[in-house]
């Protein structure tokens, strides 16, 4: 029986995939890739490594230890092609045995663009790189590490981590993670030269400090600018809070809103960070 673990979250890679080096353990060897292949009649999972050489096979040994990300009770039954893994095993004249399967798949962050629901398609903006995704079966949208949302809940401008597999020309998204925090309020001041802005609800004042990635949504666009609000617009606000400092990453005009939305996901529960 393949043993059960739990790998707390994915890891980025870096390009060291494909090679095989001694560990501690003696005759202990380790394999980084992408899965090509799963074979459960046979017991056994083939990767692609970095080099374009490297293509090994491995049996799954009984007492085989397999990590997935937020799966407490993985089994040989989670592993799919795609999935990035680091491969523990050790050699039986030329037969690879593995004993510890982790999933690492990567994970791209920046904006949301390019969105289409019905299809879920997106694309991810992060300065002049781009990559595109297609939320897989059972992709989870997490909301500041809340339960999970539907998908229909994604929107432009969101500044986001997904998580996903790299099947061929296809980027499969299984984890979505918008993180920042949300505010509503009324325009009643800004500052184009420092970009900021002062928003006004329940009679209380916040300033925001604009990242340089902010995306300012007006309608539909994703490309709108300060110059295209006006004091008195009803804004929604997505932002970061550090010590005291409140640095917004997407803001919303909400004029085609049928009514102002509650104040939503503050990182302690209570409102944003009095500036």
């Amino acid at each position: 029986m393949v043993l059960t673990g739990w790998l707390t979250g994915a890891l980025c890679l870096t390009p060291r995939a494909g090679l095989a080096a001694e560990e501690a353990v003696p005759g202990q060897r380790h394999f980084e890739g992408t899965l090509t292949e799963v074979d459960p009649v046979n017991g056994t999972i083939t990767g692609k490594g970095f080099w374009f050489w490297s293509t090994p096979t491995f049996n799954v040994g009984e007492q085989c230890l397999i990590l997935v990300s937020d799966k407490p009770e993985a089994g040989f039954k989670d592993l799919r092609a795609g999935q990035h893994v680091r491969v523990r095993y050790r050699v039986l004249d030329g037969v690879k045995v593995a004993n510890q399967i982790s999933e690492e798949n990567p994970a791209y962050e920046g904006h949301v663009t390019k969105l289409n629901a019905e299809q879920g398609s997106f694309r991810i903006q992060d300065g002049i790189r781009h990559k595109n995704f297609v939320a897989g079966p059972d992709c989870r949208v997490l909301e500041r590490g809340q339960e999970p949302v539907p998908f229909a809940e994604l929107k432009e401008g969101h500044l986001v981590r997904v998580t996903y597999l790299d099947v061929g020309p296809t980027n499969l998204a299984v984890k979505i993670e918008q993180t920042s925090q949300a505010a509503t309020g009324t325009l009643e001041a800004m500052d184009a030269d420092a970009r900021v802005i002062r928003t006004q609800r329940m009679a209380k004042e916040h300033n925001f400090t604009l990242a340089d990635s902010c995306v300012i949504m007006v309608g539909p666009a994703t490309e709108g600018g300060l110059k295209d609000l006006k004091l008195g617009d009803k804004l929604l606000v997505h932002f970061e809070a550090m010590d005291g400092v409140q640095v917004a990453n997407r803001v919303e005009r909400m004029d085609a809103r049928a009514s102002d939305p509650e104040q939503v996901s503050q990182a302690d529960g209570g409102t944003p960070t009095q500036p």
